[in-house]
């Protein structure tokens, strides 16, 4: 069980850097900032209900494929617990991305709990689906 839980956060990882390498800071067009912010917004609401069909919902396909919202729970659960109740989002920042294969806008949203900060970098495909996601 472990084996897959560490398969799944490499790919999580692999994700995440694929869009972090190639990154261009200006969002592409067809991107409108504050839509990504709300999006990325009410994205750190469904995580804060600790309901992971639901957060899978948000993913594109290709990432729901590779992350079941058991994969998920297992991977972020006790960590949001620990970090007890949401008061608020202190910040969120929006930078472009470019891969090969598409433009991306990458929404890096600090995120304040009774015990401590999580820091989810959330990246959007051209059709604001969810297309990676990483906490820390």
């Amino acid at each position: 069980m472990k084996r897959k839980i560490g398969i799944a956060l490499a790919c999580l990882i692999l994700v995440t850097a694929v869009f972090t390498g190639c990154a261009s800071t200006k969002l592409a067009e067809g991107f409108d900032k504050d839509a990504v912010i709300e999006k990325a917004k009410q994205t750190v609401d469904v995580i804060n209900t600790l309901d992971y069909a639901a957060m899978t919902a948000l993913m594109r396909d290709d990432l729901e494929a590779q992350l079941s919202s058991d994969k998920l729970k297992e991977a972020w659960d006790k960590k949001l617990t620990e970090l007890g109740a949401f008061e608020k989002i202190d910040n969120v920042s929006v930078v472009g991305q470019k891969t090969e294969q598409s433009d991306y806008a990458v929404a890096v949203v600090v995120a304040k709990y009774k015990n401590g900060n999580a820091i989810y970098t959330l990246s959007f495909d051209p059709d604001m689906e969810l297309a990676g996601m990483y906490m820390k």
